[in-house]
């Protein structure tokens, strides 16, 4: 948050100035307020989260760190303070080019930052650990059939992550830590047991509904639940566009949902205004398949192009104005892609800098924005929100490719009509014929009639013919697959899963779409078939295991006539014999355990994992016991916890005890939780925390285009009326004068708010050099002297009072060891002639805490 520092006897001065007149207005003409051209910044701010966040993503300081230090960068975003390798001085200038395009030379900025001055090394370790959570089959470690996936009393985790680390991570270093997350059972598991009672959280067939509202009659008032029936017209990594016929609304659902293009679905929810745009939130929010998409989809043929001279600043649309635009315009624009810390923007072609930037809004991971970065593209959206305080519009994505490049097609538009396409998408599930492959916007198979080489969490570009088969889209084999990159979260890219039971099958038989589902029943083996059986609520439907994998296989048949959990994609449906389709992620016993998580630190030493005991690492229980929901945060900052945490675990500690406390901390500049780690030290009664950060204030100027380091101060004060620094200063320098100097209170005008001992105005802004106002206001003080000699005793006493003002104003002015630290001060000298801009420099070094010591004094 940025902020201007003013004491208390400057803010009493200025509101004095602000109730007065002037002298120089009472008694000549001609003297009118300067005003100031360039854009010339004089701040002081503290970095937020954000901001170290986005210092840690900004391009040019990625370049700056290499290989060599591009570790260290990502630390020092997460860690939120400077080391001795990422410096403020050197990790800033980069920073505030991208915050203050527009910023003109002479423009100084102190920039007040966390800095690790005397870190236990320990912690840097800690918090560099890398974090792994195990995987399903990572637990076949412990158990070798692959069905139970925790930890137990008898199997332990520490006899078995050393083994799954090793594998893991690759050419690890002596010291290297791992943050490792995995589930827990405190007992052991059952061969077999009844079946686990499911939940249906959404049907693909709907109920019938007693009522449904129009989108547009729809109160949104935040509290009437209403249900509508709609079109889904576009998605995004968070919601939904619907439309029916008198009009459209976003759905936010905070998570990607298995609904595709075209589909109609039933929604059930509040809504409100987000940013002036509908919307269903998603408290309590339902959704149901009415008709999975029956037409040909397509987005629409018209887009308003966006330039330069058009960009959106306001809702509703407006006859004359062409920046004001109605909720979800459909827009189309050429421009330049810049990350932001998590955030994607593109500025446009031909705009200003501090024009409004389109934002990508919660893109989906298969557009790869992060190639881009830096690149000329070409883009299409809804628009859904305008924020002209953070410059920028948000836009649900449907089409981005590099300028001069044809886009892919979405999947939900190829899976639409049978043709010839490329589409993009993330591998969400693999089986012994292909896989399948989702976009945000629909998901599909690629058939292969072969293992595919691919993996689940691939992003891929496939290009190839298509077909329906059974109301199902899928790419036909023979389509080629190129792998472009690969997601670090597979569940941030597929939906909740839909707990379903027997009737919601039996629905889904007749209106078959693909869905991410779980059910329950009795695994049986049917000559090659794999079938689930019994299904609660159903005496006809059952599961069909679609062509599983080597791995799944074997696993499948070690649990025939056993009650199972099936967890996987529905592709389709037989409606004579009644079975649902289904691509297998994972098959396991029905017992349901009461498991918990666990997090446990390890660290590489002697060539082996193991785990590290001396360090407290908290646990899911812990937070909860602590009376939090979840991590700890800026909200709930560790601190105001941990204390209170460790005497109760440790009551037994002695004076000058010391421990290491690992824990996850919500950043809400990443939009991610990220592993931090505290020191704390017994002092005989009361634990505290000892991490090594002070806060350290550095200053930064712009010189010949470009943003530097520097101790030294520059202060612009230039003239005018109502020009707060200036203000500040000569009401300062009034103030000297009049309790300082020899008769000084008659320099002073009777309006108190300029004097002819220096010439200070702190109304006008400037410092008044004209011999004969001086004259009229003391001439004892002038006594004997011509015109001549009063503008030099009066640039004499400028300069004596100056190094006094400096010493009130900037009372943590400091020496600096081998470094010449000067305050320059631009002012503006009036003797007859207007002046809109400063017109001499005086230059004092630092030679106290504070002292300043006169060097210069020159025109400019």
């Amino acid at each position: 948050m940025k902020k201007h520092i003013l004491t208390v006897t400057a803010v009493l001065a200025m509101m004095f100035v602000g109730g007065g007149c002037d002298y120089n207005d009472d008694n000549f003409d001609g003297l009118q307020d300067g005003t100031v051209a360039t854009d010339v910044k004089t701040l002081e701010f503290t970095l937020t989260d954000a901001d170290y966040t986005a210092i840690a993503g900004n391009s040019a300081n990625k370049a700056l760190a290499g290989d060599e230090d591009k570790d260290a960068l990502a630390a020092f975003g997460k860690n939120k303070y400077f080391t001795q390798t990422i410096t403020a001085a050197k990790y800033i200038p980069a920073f505030l080019a991208s915050t203050y395009p527009t910023a003109d030379n002479t423009s100084s900025i102190k920039v007040t930052s966390n800095v690790a001055t005397d870190l236990p090394e320990e912690l840097t370790a800690i918090q560099a650990a890398t974090e792994y959570t195990l995987k399903a089959d990572d637990y076949k470690a412990a158990w070798e059939d692959g069905t139970v996936k925790f930890f137990t009393p008898s199997k332990p985790a520490e006899d078995y992550v050393p083994g799954i680390l090793a594998k893991t991570i690759t050419e690890p270093q002596a010291g290297d830590m791992a943050m490792v997350t995995y589930t827990y059972y405190d007992g052991e598991p059952e061969t077999n047991a009844a079946p686990a009672m499911m939940n249906a959280q959404r049907s693909p067939l709907s109920d019938a509904v007693a009522t449904v509202t129009n989108i547009a009659d729809l109160t949104l008032d935040n509290t009437t639940v209403f249900t509508s029936q709609a079109t889904v017209t576009a998605t995004y990594a968070k919601g939904l566009l619907v439309k029916d016929a008198t009009g459209e609304i976003l759905v936010y659902t905070g998570k990607i949902t298995d609904f595709a293009l075209g589909d109609e679905i039933l929604i059930t929810g509040t809504t409100r205004k987000n940013y002036d745009v509908p919307q269903f939130n998603n408290t309590d929010l339902v959704l149901k398949m009415v008709k999975p998409r029956a037409d040909v989809f397509a987005y629409p043929t018209e887009a308003t192009t966006i330039t330069a001279a058009n960009i959106p600043a306001k809702f509703p649309a407006a006859e004359g104005d062409a920046t004001a635009y109605d909720p979800y315009s459909y827009l189309t624009f050429t421009g330049t892609v810049e990350k932001s810390g998590n955030f994607y923007n593109v500025a446009i072609k031909g705009a200003a800098a501090d024009a409004l930037k389109a934002s990508f809004t919660n893109p989906f991971e298969a557009l790869e924005l992060s190639k881009y970065d830096g690149k000329e593209v070409q883009v299409s959206g809804y628009l859904i929100s305008i924020n002209a305080k953070n410059k920028y519009f948000g836009i649900i994505c449907t089409s981005v490719a590099e300028a001069g490049t044809t886009p892919v097609t979405p999947l939900g538009v190829a899976a639409s009509k049978a043709g010839t396409y490329t589409g993009k998408g993330v591998v969400v599930a693999t089986y012994n014929k292909g896989f399948l492959m989702n976009d945000g916007t629909a998901t599909m198979t690629v058939y292969q009639n072969a293992t595919p080489t691919v993996e689940i969490g691939d992003i891929v570009e496939v290009s190839g013919d298509t077909e329906i088969r059974y109301s199902m889209s899928q790419f036909k084999q023979g389509a080629t697959v190129k792998t472009t990159g690969k997601v670090d979260d597979i569940d941030a890219v597929r939906p909740a899963v839909a707990e379903v039971d027997g009737p919601a099958l039996e629905g889904y038989v007749t209106l078959p779409c693909y869905e991410y589902v779980k059910y329950a029943g009795t695994l049986s083996i049917n000559g090659s078939y794999y079938e689930v059986h019994n299904i609660e609520g159903s005496k006809t439907v059952y599961g069909s295991l679609s062509y599983p994998l080597a791995d799944q296989e074997a696993t499948i048949k070690k649990l025939a006539g056993k009650n199972v959990v099936v967890t996987g994609y529905l592709i389709g449906s037989n409606t004579s014999k009644g079975y649902v389709t289904t691509v297998v992620l994972s098959v396991e016993t029905a017992t349901s355990y009461d498991t918990e998580t666990r997090n446990a630190l390890y660290a590489y030493e002697n060539n082996a994992w193991a785990p590290v005991k001396e360090v407290i690492t908290l646990q899911p229980a812990d937070y909860k016991a602590m009376g939090l929901q979840s991590d700890f945060s800026a909200t709930n900052a560790p601190e105001n916890y941990l204390p209170a945490f460790l005497k109760i675990s440790k009551p037994y500690a002695q004076a000058e005890d010391k421990v290491f406390v690992a824990y996850n901390f919500y950043d809400a500049g990443e939009k991610a939780t990220v592993l931090r780690a505290d020191e704390y030290v017994y002092d005989g009664s009361q634990w505290s925390r000892n991490n090594g950060i002070i806060e350290q204030t550095d200053q930064f100027v712009k010189s010949n285009g470009k943003w530097v380091w520097d101790p030294s101060v520059t202060i612009i004060l230039p003239p005018g009326k109502n020009q707060e620094l200036s203000t500040l200063y000569y009401q300062a320098c009034v103030d000297w004068v009049k309790d300082n100097v020899t008769d000084g209170a008659k320099y002073v005008t009777s309006y108190g708010n300029n004097e002819y001992y220096t010439g200070a105005s702190a109304y006008q802004g400037n410092l008044d050099w004209r011999a004969a106002e001086a004259r009229a206001q003391f001439a004892d003080g002038y006594a004997g002297m011509d015109d001549a000699q009063i503008v030099e005793a009066m640039k004499q006493h400028t300069i004596e009072v100056f190094a006094k003002v400096l010493e009130v104003l900037n009372p943590d002015a400091k020496v600096v060891s081998g470094v010449d630290v000067t305050y320059t001060i631009h002012v503006g000298v009036y003797q007859g002639t207007n002046i809109s801009a400063p017109t001499h420099k005086l230059v004092y070094k630092v030679v106290g805490n504070p002292e300043f010591e006169f060097v210069s004094f020159d025109a400019l």
